[in-house]
């Protein structure tokens, strides 16, 4: 049975998905400032925890109606953010060029792009000179967010512009990066904005070069944006996961977050998943939507 696929924004009602595992894990701080001091300071989290905490997304998903898919397993490779192999604009599946070390992680969901067919398909791996993770890929307003990162360059922000010219905007947001400091350092797009139902929006200001720009392409009013801190930033409070135009699933510590959501007519899920934030991700990292109605 084909799997049928639709994107056209970050918070429609969701209704599957692609839910990472933690199985296997590898020592991803080559790559990773945050999860490389976790490393260093013997705070990284165990397989169990990482299983736990995933697997309570994963329940909290299913309580609420949606279709999870899982990666099969690849030894010795960590798969918990599925967002970044892969990302859907409208009923196109992209295969992301990722960094050295992760770009293996495709072949755990190689039964699933079957069900999609080739069709449907675009291998971005296959062109030349483009590096682009799907976390640095937002839909909002019909337009095309694509971050620049570390993880993705400009050359990936030039396809997709020209892929989507006269259906989409295409808009790039330079983000900032601090390799040498874990507490400065934004992986992706969705670490620093998030878009969310209500016409309201998550966003870490001092994360964005050109903050001004995002704020005139998103046009959404001041106080409908809830302007995360610091301590919130390297939290990941941003990297929240929309069910639906009106629900939000967020980690149970974001106890700011929760009542401004609800102020804004959210129900908020509350899910503790702590532990996979030592690693650089949190709920959107963990989750690859394929389709919301």
């Amino acid at each position: 049975m084909p799997l049928n696929l639709r994107i056209e924004n970050e918070f429609s009602q969701l209704d599957s998905v692609i839910l990472g595992i933690a199985t296997d894990t590898s020592d991803p701080g080559s790559n990773n400032p945050k999860a490389e001091f976790h490393l260093d300071h013997g705070t990284y989290p165990g397989r169990k925890d990482l299983i736990h905490d995933v697997n309570n997304f994963e329940q909290a998903l299913i309580e609420n109606g949606i279709k999870v898919f899982r990666p099969q397993n690849i030894s010795k490779k960590t798969q918990i953010f599925t967002r970044d192999i892969g990302f859907v604009i409208d009923d196109m599946f992209f295969i992301s060029s990722m960094i050295e070390g992760r770009e293996k992680e495709v072949e755990g969901i190689t039964y699933l792009l079957d069900l999609i067919g080739p069709k449907h398909i675009t291998d971005l791996s296959k062109e030349n000179n483009l590096k682009i993770e799907g976390g640095d890929v937002v839909l909002a307003n019909g337009k095309v967010f694509v971050g620049l990162s570390d993880r993705t360059n400009t050359n990936a922000f030039q396809y997709l512009k020209e892929r989507f010219k006269g259906k989409r905007e295409v808009i790039q947001v330079e983000i900032v990066t601090n390799p040498h400091d874990h507490r400065d350092h934004s992986l992706h797009l969705d670490c620093v904005f998030n878009p969310l139902g209500n016409q309201c929006a998550i966003v870490y200001e001092d994360g964005i070069k050109n903050i001004e720009d995002l704020y005139e392409n998103i046009d959404i009013e001041d106080t409908d944006i809830f302007k995360v801190n610091n301590w919130q930033f390297y939290a990941m409070a941003p990297n929240v996961l929309s069910l639906g135009p009106t629900k939000v699933i967020i980690e149970s510590e974001f106890v700011d977050l929760k009542y401004w959501l609800r102020e804004k007519g959210f129900t908020t899920i509350e899910v503790d998943y702590r532990q996979i934030s030592k690693l650089g991700g949190l709920f959107r990292c963990s989750t690859l939507p394929l389709f919301r109605l």
